[in-house]
């Protein structure tokens, strides 16, 4: 499954990639991911995602996809006690 999310003037963010880890290494992450990104071009938007540094699979999907890294987020979890 792959959706939208987050939408800024001339971009549109892919959101909630997922697929079932019985069904991995099919190609449907690329196929969804690839039809989410044509219909945000279709609709005049640059299409953007996030990845996990360590997400080595997912990134392989978007970089054959066309995708290229612009820049490394630092992102911090904060708990109360």
């Amino acid at each position: 499954m792959a959706g939208q999310r987050i939408a800024l003037p001339g971009y549109v963010e892919i959101s909630a990639v997922c697929t079932h880890p019985d069904a991995r290494r099919r190609g449907y992450a690329a196929a969804v991911t690839a039809a989410v990104a044509r219909n945000i071009r279709a609709a005049g938007s640059t299409p953007v995602l996030h990845v996990a540094e360590h997400n080595i699979g997912a990134k392989r999907v978007y970089e054959q996809l066309g995708f290229v890294t612009r820049t490394m987020l630092v992102f911090t979890a904060l708990r109360t006690p």
